[in-house]
């Protein structure tokens, strides 16, 4: 199979560029009167190499123009400035599926890179840029229990390290500087000059599902990142000080769908 197609997008997604994570995205209009636009093309091809058992592999290439990026400054600000960027984006996803009776096996691994090229900083990965994304999904219903697992891995994404940190003082006046309290600030390095950690997770669950009169009740039991897996949430650059996602979390879950 293959594809095609032009695109472009009026909204744009502003987040801190002081942030080595981004838990917040703010959408608005494209800042600077151009929208973004964006030429795709994939190519994939799939094929059953055995009973129940599919191996398929998709290609894909991305041309992207009037992008949005924070304009780069060593020193951290309140606000942040816009600049234009032109990128690219390209990528291998591979994927083998297995069906044998009630059970389903999904491996599913990505390879991809991301470019930008901009007004003041050329070329960079933006903090998006996973290079290798790996999911292995297991499925199979024993007893009429529906049981699940799924264990995901992804490579460190970038991050500008800082380089150091100074005081200063705003002098918009006739101040004396050794009375006037400073501020600190952050000075940062190469831009995106790093890698967060890798994330990886396993989450197991079982479901039962109970038919009534009009209604079927599902009674599900899951564990979310099973083997207590550190990963990183967000990641204060001030301070150094690091925020981890869920620790292992046990959780039962009740639905009523009516028919």
């Amino acid at each position: 199979h293959a594809a095609a197609g032009l695109y472009h997008q009026q909204i744009v997604g502003l987040t801190d560029k002081r942030d080595a994570t981004g838990l917040f995205t703010a959408w608005t209009r494209s800042p600077l009167g151009g929208a973004a636009s964006a030429r795709h093309g994939l190519i994939g091809y799939a094929v059953d190499v055995a009973p129940g058992l599919t191996l398929s592999a998709e290609a894909y290439a991305k041309a992207m123009e009037t992008l949005y990026a924070a304009a780069w400054t060593p020193l951290p600000s309140f606000s942040t400035g816009l600049v234009t960027a032109d990128g690219t984006a390209r990528g291998l996803e591979v994927t083998v599926e297995g069906r044998r009776g009630p059970w389903r096996a999904d491996v599913r691994y990505s390879r991809a890179r991301v470019e930008y090229r901009s007004q003041v900083l050329s070329p960079y990965t933006p903090a998006h840029d996973r290079r290798h994304q790996l999911t292995v999904l297991g499925q199979t219903t024993l007893g009429g229990v529906d049981f699940g697992v799924r264990w995901q891995f992804g490579s460190g994404l970038p991050f500008s390290r800082p380089f150091g940190f100074d005081a200063f003082v705003l002098m918009d006046g006739p101040i004396d500087p050794y009375a006037v309290p400073d501020q600190v600030r952050v000075v940062y390095g190469i831009p995106f000059n790093d890698r967060l950690p890798t994330y990886h997770r396993l989450d197991v669950s079982a479901a039962r599902t109970v038919r009534l009169q009009r209604a079927a009740l599902t009674v599900q039991a899951s564990v979310l990142n099973a083997y207590d897996r550190a990963n990183l949430l967000y990641l204060d650059l001030f301070t150094f000080q690091r925020t981890d996602q869920l620790p292992l979390t046990p959780a039962l879950a009740l639905r009523i769908r009516f028919e």
